[in-house]
């Protein structure tokens, strides 16, 4: 019974041409044993190798208790586990192994605090999507090697600066249109003839928990930066009384006034190549 890990919902189902059927299979119940069967004791030691935290489920609205433990004589707590919490283990191992059905009071679309991601404002949501991301220029010096030149920084601007300020009109196009095809070259290909440099200024947009993002504008005498474009991936979707979503931003590079190379990869700068 070593290393036996619990396997959630990582393990696929058996089909019903998996699961084992023996003929006798209706003459009896886990209830009523085999006139000729044997039962014995299974003997094994637990050794918790991190800390366990399993809840008191007769104690909800008793703090005191909300670890499974007992008290002795001394008042000093002795934690253990639960024997539901051992049996349904071992039962969802050995249903596993044998390919057993699933009892369908046993199955269920709960969703687990620490990995639900379904909310954006969540916990795990707040880490996990963090705008920790850097810009550069993909270059390629005179001996043939491709270069990444790290940009100062970026920064987001919305479809509706780019329309009010430059009369890009990316805001039109898709706002509760379908974008199809839209790459990131056809956008480049639409704004050929204007200048994608201009001067910003920037601030932080906070998004939700203690997560920000930079946010850019135009401004004139602000810090020199360059627009850059990438593929519509999906339609602006934006109706009275619903939340907005879809693509509605493009991005700012700023570059460095000492700008870092990175060398790339060989392995790399060939995929780039093909």
């Amino acid at each position: 019974m070593s290393n036996v890990k619990s396997t959630y919902n990582f393990v696929p189902a058996p089909t019903e041409q998996e699961v084992f059927c023996p003929d006798w299979g209706e003459q009896i119940s886990h209830d009523i044993p085999f006139s000729d069967g044997e039962s014995g004791e299974i003997e094994l030691k637990i050794t918790a190798q991190t800390p366990i935290f399993i809840r008191n489920g007769h104690a909800k609205n008793n703090a005191e208790t909300e670890f499974s433990h007992v008290e002795d004589e001394h008042k000093n707590k002795h934690y253990y586990i639960p024997g539901s919490s051992l049996k349904g283990m071992v039962r969802n191992v050995l249903e596993i192994m044998s390919f057993s059905r699933l009892n369908k009071n046993l199955v269920n679309n709960h969703r687990y605090a620490f990995r639900d991601l379904s909310s954006a404002k969540n916990e795990y949501m707040t880490s996990y999507k963090k705008f920790d991301i850097k810009a550069g220029w993909l270059t390629e010096d005179t001996e043939g090697k491709w270069k990444i030149e790290e940009c100062e920084d970026l920064a987001f601007i919305t479809h509706q600066e780019l329309k009010e300020n430059r009369n890009i009109p990316f805001r039109d196009l898709f706002l509760n249109e379908d974008p199809k095809g839209k790459t990131a070259k056809w956008k480049y290909d639409l704004v050929k003839q204007m200048n994608l440099t201009g001067e910003f200024t920037t601030f932080q947009e906070k998004l939700f928990g203690g997560v920000f993002r930079n946010k850019a504008t135009f401004l004139s005498g602000g810090k020199k930066g360059t627009l850059v474009f990438t593929g519509q991936s999906g339609k602006r979707k934006e109706r009275e009384g619903q939340k907005a979503s879809g693509k509605n931003h493009e991005f700012v590079f700023f570059d460095a006034e000492k700008p870092t190379y990175l060398d790339v990869p060989e392995n790399d700068a060939e995929n780039n190549n093909k």
